[in-house]
């Protein structure tokens, strides 16, 4: 593919015009007289988005009624690329990013069935929950890539039909899930970075984002018995009410104990996702993992209104 290289960045959006221009500028920098093209997938945006867009020379479609998967499906179709690039419309690629990415693809296997990216970083002089969580993410799950900053080839999005666009939420992990069934390697490249401008500034929008990702595993009994992150969330939430139960009506020790059985849970899943690499503010991070499971929980209490283009 070495000679015949053209990339596709596919970007879904709506309503980004604070982001979107930044974020295409951050593409056209990083691959300089690289061929490739940009792609706008929107999903109805009513600012100036698309318009944006357009005049730093993506090519936009837009299609309001249709899932955040489908989106990038379309987007796909109109890109001419070989290698396919799907980031957020608030991700900015670094300046070298290009340079990293060609020295992982040395790596890559012949038949291009692969997925790669990398976990989006944290800007700069980040909120208390982009320094205490989503900086964190680094270290953490390792069985998908993240949408935000995915990279795969044509031929492997072709043999396995693209994102399943009738998810909600989760159509990142169900789509490396396929690729590994189809026996591509899944290939985290920290080196090739990006930055996610983003990300939720206040744990209540945490809370709010984490609850729109969470429908997917409550959509179904069979979904939410394969997630350990739906079940802990329950358990978690379970033991909550117990406790507060327990205060109401007076057994003040027995309350006490539920929620250090709450406190002990979210330590313990605390290690499990991230470990102790920062041991100085791993209770910070173990208050933002509460947060994260009752933001979770509250998928359940949700509407089923258009979410924005992002994931």
């Amino acid at each position: 593919m070495q000679s015949e290289r053209h990339f596709s960045f596919i970007i879904p959006a709506l309503n980004e015009e604070a982001h979107i221009g930044n974020s295409i500028r951050s593409i056209t920098n990083a691959m300089g007289d690289t061929p490739h093209d940009i792609v706008l997938s929107d999903n109805g945006s009513t600012d100036r988005t698309v318009e944006i867009a357009q005049q730093l020379g993506a090519k936009a479609i837009v299609n309001r009624e249709v899932s955040i998967a489908q989106l990038r499906n379309l987007g796909v179709a109109v890109a001419q690329g070989n290698l396919l690039v799907f980031i957020d419309s608030d991700v900015q690629l670094s300046e070298d990013w290009l340079t990293c990415l060609n020295t992982e693809m040395q790596n890559w296997p012949k038949d291009d069935m692969i997925v790669s990216g990398s976990t989006c970083l944290v800007p700069e002089g980040g909120s208390f929950v982009e320094q205490h969580w989503f900086s964190n993410l680094q270290h953490g799950d390792t069985s998908y890539i993240n949408s935000g900053h995915l990279i795969t080839t044509r031929a492997l999005f072709t043999a396995i039909d693209g994102f399943n666009s009738q998810l909600r939420t989760a159509e990142d992990y169900d789509f490396c899930q396929r690729a590994k069934q189809a026996g591509a390697p899944l290939i985290k490249a920290p080196n090739v970075k990006s930055y996610h401008y983003g990300y939720p500034q206040t744990l209540r929008t945490f809370m709010r984002r984490e609850a729109w990702h969470g429908r997917e595993d409550f959509s179904s009994l069979g979904k939410f018995l394969a997630s350990k992150t739906a079940m802990a969330a329950c358990l978690n939430s379970g033991l909550l009410l117990i406790a507060f139960a327990l205060f109401i009506s007076g057994s003040l020790l027995l309350g006490l104990m539920a929620l250090i059985l709450v406190s002990g849970l979210t330590s313990l899943l605390t290690v499990w996702k991230f470990g102790v690499k920062r041991p100085k503010s791993f209770a910070k991070t173990a208050f933002c993992f509460e947060c994260y499971l009752l933001g979770r929980i509250g998928a359940l209490f949700i509407g089923s209104g258009r979410p924005a283009a992002r994931s």
